[in-house]
């Protein structure tokens, strides 16, 4: 399939499927046969598909963290209103979790950061954990980074994971001032996660054009240039650290690697055996992201 964005570099090895679920079978018979009648109108379909996260970014592990929160507020993002949690005071870090995840996936960092003179602080985008919406895109979890933090007092370091990491590269352009980006499992651009969620719900090719026209004919002809971190890490003045596990599923280490060559001055880490979740919450991981946003700037 292409949607005329630009390829940055072929994934290491082929993405490996688990067993797919009946609701996922399904979804995948309806695209298709829809796909026989109208093209068009699977795009469609698919498309409002794209825009609905699923809310099983809810780690139930780290559930007693969320009420143990020292700060807890609703913040209106638009229309819709999230929930917003700190730990902790000092320099703040700020977390961005990716597409269908929540603030909460971020639990096993608290302590570590806490103890380590950190306030952090996480929340639920729209259509994300506990916040308002079903459906949402990339510019509101952008808009709620910067809507989160315009209420601090500053920030010291942004952790962002998957598709938070795209959202914050656009925050950290339109104003989001910084000293410190970590980016978990980031996807080079697009391109990365079409692929993804074309090969999970075998989508035609046909389909799949359609949706990317949509997308188009809704954000401008731009907006891969917009979601791109390829485009966006070289604006990026603060100093960065992009890690990447061999194991992933979503997003081959490849795709980090080329990020932090074009990312001048950034920290590259690949780690083995963790997939596209488990990095979030590795204690080697949490380790070295610590030391990092530790480090005092050259």
């Amino acid at each position: 399939m292409s949607a005329n964005i630009p390829l940055v570099v072929a994934p290491s090895k082929p993405l490996r499927e688990p067993q797919a679920p009946f609701a996922l079978k399904a979804m995948r018979w309806a695209i298709r046969a829809y796909a026989r009648i109208s093209s068009q109108g699977a795009g469609l379909m698919l498309n409002r598909l794209w825009f609905t996260p699923q809310r099983y970014g809810l780690d139930s592990r780290f559930d007693a963290l969320l009420d143990k929160a020292d700060v807890f507020m609703n913040l209106k993002v638009g229309a819709l209103t999230i929930p917003v949690y700190s730990w902790g005071s000092g320099p703040v870090v700020l977390c961005a979790h990716g597409w269908s995840g929540s603030g909460v996936q971020f639990g096993a960092m608290v302590k570590p950061l806490v103890e380590n003179g950190y306030r952090v602080v996480a929340f639920d985008a729209p259509g994300h954990g506990r916040a308002q919406g079903v459906r949402t895109n990339v510019l509101q979890m952008r808009d709620a980074i910067l809507q989160v933090a315009a209420q601090t007092l500053g920030v010291h370091a942004v952790v962002a994971h998957s598709l938070g990491s795209i959202a914050t590269a656009m925050a950290v352009r339109e104003g989001l001032l910084t000293n410190k980006v970590i980016m978990l499992a980031p996807p080079a651009d697009m391109q990365v996660v079409l692929d993804v969620f074309q090969q999970r719900l075998q989508v035609p090719d046909a389909v799949m054009r359609a949706h990317c026209k949509l997308m188009e004919r809704e954000f401008g002809d731009d907006i891969w240039d917009r979601l791109s971190l390829m485009k966006n890490v070289p604006f990026i003045q603060a100093e960065g650290m992009i890690v990447s596990d061999v194991d992933d599923a979503e997003v081959p280490a490849a795709y980090g690697e080329a990020l932090a060559l074009k990312w001048r001055g950034s920290r590259f880490l690949q780690t083995a055996g963790l997939g596209h979740y488990r990095v979030l919450r590795d204690d080697s991981v949490i380790e070295e992201v610590v030391k990092f946003i530790n480090q005092l700037p050259d």
